[in-house]
């Protein structure tokens, strides 16, 4: 079981306001070893995207979870790939979405999924 504290700076902008929060967010992946934990926000929810390593197999797939920003979980958590061996991730914010973008060393490609502010992701084609 792991717990990352997630320190998400919100800047609020159109107010001038500035708020910061800590989210302690516990995975629990059982013997599966979770890293690279990266968090972003935008104006209504905030995003933690991380690595899941298997210890049953050869892979490390990609997950995510919403939180508001009073770092309240927002649905369950998401996976993103299936027996993949996601190597690095970048994740950015946009007004109401987040692009989450990966490379898998099994399929040498690189991918990229748009998450709706319901937590729904659709892959770029």
């Amino acid at each position: 079981m792991y717990r990352y504290n997630v320190l998400l700076l919100v800047a609020l902008t159109a107010f001038l306001v500035s708020s910061t929060f800590v989210a302690a967010f516990t995975t629990n992946p059982s013997s599966d070893v979770d890293n690279n934990p990266k968090a972003v926000c935008n104006d209504a929810q905030c995003l933690l995207v991380w690595i899941r390593e298997s210890s049953q197999s050869p892979t490390a797939d990609l997950f995510y979870q919403l939180f508001d920003h009073s770092g309240n979980k927002l649905g369950p958590e998401r996976r993103i790939t299936v027996n993949s061996l996601v190597l690095a991730t970048s994740v950015t914010a946009g007004k109401d979405t987040f692009l989450v973008a990966w490379s898998d060393f099994n399929t040498k490609t690189m991918n990229a999924r748009i998450i709706d502010a319901t937590g729904t992701g659709k892959d770029l084609q």
